[in-house]
């Protein structure tokens, strides 16, 4: 397998100071969906010392206020971890005894990077680093001795360093590209700034405008002024207009806590909340097997003429997703992976991200085979109702088996009933949406992670807004707790490095949703259209069964046929309306038609991924994560708009 480089041709990514590989998920499966720990990232940005641009700082006053800072957080965080202890899982605990789960995001560059992890260090905050250039290159930046030292400090003790492949020749592009993967990482920056915008790409300015562009709150210590500090929040947080808060800890202290909860973390009301639906997430549970949940597939199958045996058994959800994902890792004995990733990045991602998507994406699989069984089932039941309120009178069926079939009407109309009941209080159709939104942004954060992380914000049109903002909802805060707590990955991007990914995202994340997408518009597509037929097919045989019924009346035929015509067109139309009904309950047409436009835009993505090239110091890196990034924009807003259609499509009575 292919080993991440370091300073030593000869390194392997485990003799790195202060680096503890994690071990991939093989304990024993949970009864209940895992908790992600409670994880704050601290991203730092600021100049560094240039008498020619701007007065010598007064760097004491400066380590004062951040240390000030970062102790606050550290007091809030830890009352958080106190106060909702129930909310997370447990970080290991320190030798210490400083809170585990605070982290420094810094490129540890000379000036305010350095300070700013030194006072870090001092408190107990852990620390990643993201470096523009391999360690050796970027080490050329730091021409003071002392300078150098310090960085290789705090650079051994940081628990993960992300060295991007930039070059010299675009040396303000790969200082900007660290600058935007250490703001994938940060959830509030720590700015030492003056206060101007960047006097070039990639500067301290730069950085801050985009944090506030993407929702990040900042905290401005102002180099010149180096005792104060303002709160600075994202416009369009608040009522449209710049919030500059100048030193008010109790607005920090909120800005915090606001960052760490979950949406409806405090709501004490009696309706049905954010707080409710988390909640019961987390004390799911695996069923071994399911009577009704595999009747959909099984009626499914039956529509395109390939039945199969009803699986009633649920698999192990943590061992089947591993199975799965060893494939994608090594490929197949057909097609083996050219390029692997490294053996201590698969170990990583299967730590932080396999269970978590596992439980999320097994469950979602569960609730939507019992929606989707539940439906048809409604559905064809209300049919058969029909059916035995009319074969007694066109039998003429004994008083004792008129009486049974009445009875038997009865018992359906009542199954029919239970069961919507039933799946509205279990919550079947909005488990299935909630759990396949975290699934599926848990599936895109698998691959995001390997570059550092991607922008993404989640978000409907305004004329949407009904139906919920995702950046408000559990799923949403959740799949960020994950992403926090992973953080990065420490690995050096290569050209080997860069070539796994490639290929990754190429054949496992592209290829594998444009097959997906491929079969389900054919199979769906298959079955709206044989529902079709069968509606329409039942519908003019009950034309037929009319006219027949209008011959029989002119030519006098025998009472049977009466009744047996009357029957039919009783009875075919209400069969006919069952299966418009499932298939207007499922909306095959629509998803068929979506699946297809995935296809063809995945198809294009594919084709970008495909061209860039993996050749190390050209910060091919930045345009693989751009493309990571449309990627994900696409397939999450896809799922978003799919949790819209959907929404509006409970379990009702077939009325």
């Amino acid at each position: 397998s292919i080993q991440p480089a370091t300073n030593a041709a000869t390194a392997s990514d485990s003799d790195r100071p202060g680096k503890t590989l994690p071990e991939a998920t093989t304990s024993p499966q949970a009864d209940h969906p895992p908790r992600a720990p409670l994880v704050l990232r601290v991203g730092v940005t600021g100049h560094r010392p240039d008498s020619k641009k701007r007065p010598n700082p007064d760097v004491a006053a400066l380590g004062d206020t951040c240390h000030k800072l970062l102790l606050h957080i550290q007091d809030t965080f830890a009352g958080v971890a106190i106060a909702h202890r129930d909310l997370f899982s447990e970080l290991p605990a320190r030798k210490d005894g400083k809170p585990s789960g605070l982290r420094l995001i810094s490129a540890l560059a000379e000036g305010a990077d350095q300070w700013v992890a030194r006072e870090g260090e001092q408190i107990g905050y852990e620390l990643q680093a993201v470096l523009p250039f391999d360690r050796s290159e970027y080490e050329k930046d730091l021409t003071d001795p002392s300078v150098l030292a310090e960085h290789r400090r705090l650079r051994d003790r940081a628990t993960a360093v992300f060295e991007l492949d930039g070059c010299r020749a675009r040396s303000g592009d790969s200082y900007l590209a660290a600058g935007r993967v250490m703001l994938n990482q940060t959830d509030l920056l720590i700015a030492i700034w003056d206060g101007k915008d960047a006097q070039g790409v990639g500067g301290t300015g730069q950085i801050v405008r985009e944090a506030l562009q993407r929702g990040i709150p900042a905290l401005w210590v102002d180099w010149k002024a180096p005792s104060s500090w303002h709160l600075r929040r994202p416009a369009w947080r608040l009522l449209q207009q710049q919030v500059d808060i100048q030193g008010d800890f109790r607005l920090l202290k909120d800005q915090v806590i606001e960052l760490l909860l979950p949406p409806d973390a405090n709501n004490n009301s009696g309706k049905l909340s954010e707080r409710e639906h988390r909640e019961a997430y987390f004390q799911d549970r695996r069923c071994s097997w399911t009577l009704l949940g595999g009747w959909w597939n099984f009626f499914r199958d039956l529509l395109l003429f390939k039945p199969k045996s009803l699986e009633i058994r649920v698999p192990d959800f943590v061992p089947k997703t591993k199975s799965d994902w060893h494939k994608d890792w090594h490929g197949t004995p057909e097609r083996i992976r050219q390029h692997k990733l490294p053996e201590s990045i698969v170990a990583w991602i299967e730590a932080n991200y396999l269970a978590h998507y596992a439980w999320a994406n097994q469950l979602s699989v569960y609730y939507a085979n019992h929606y989707r069984s539940s439906f048809a089932w409604i559905y064809l039941l209300g049919a058969l109702a029909v059916l035995l309120a009319l074969i007694g009178t066109t039998a003429q069926a004994s008083h004792t088996v008129g009486l049974i079939s009445i009875a038997a009407e009865a018992v359906l109309i009542f199954i029919i009933i239970w069961l919507t009941w039933y799946g509205r209080r279990r919550r079947w159709h909005a488990n299935w949406i909630d759990y396949r939104t975290l699934a599926e942004r848990l599936r895109l954060v698998r691959f995001n992670s390997l570059l550092g992380g991607v922008w993404h914000q989640a978000n409907v049109p305004s004329h949407l807004g009904t139906y919920g903002n995702p950046a408000m909802t559990w799923m949403h805060w959740h799949a960020r707790a994950v992403e926090r707590a992973a953080g990065l990955p420490d690995v050096v991007v290569g050209a080997d490095y860069l070539a796994g990914c490639r290929e990754l995202l190429l054949k496992v994340l592209l290829s594998g949703q444009e097959k997906y997408h491929k079969q389900n518009a054919e199979r769906l597509g298959s079955v709206d259209h044989r529902l079709h037929l069968l509606g329409a097919g039942l519908f003019l045989t009950t034309l037929v069964a009319c006219v027949f019924h209008l011959i029989a009346g002119v030519a006098q035929w025998d009472d049977a046929w009466h009744r047996w015509l009357i029957f039919c067109a009783a009875f075919l139309p209400a069969l006919g309306a069952a299966m418009a009904a499932v298939r207007s309950q499922g909306e095959f047409h629509r998803v068929v038609e979506r699946s297809r436009a995935m296809r063809a835009e995945l198809a294009q993505l594919r084709q970008a991924v495909a061209n860039v090239p993996t050749r190390p110091d050209e910060l091919n890196s930045q345009l693989l994560g751009q493309a990571v990034e449309q990627t994900t924009r696409l397939m999450y807003n896809e799922v978003l708009d799919w949790r819209i259609v959907f929404q509006d499509r409970p379990l009702v009575w077939p009325a």
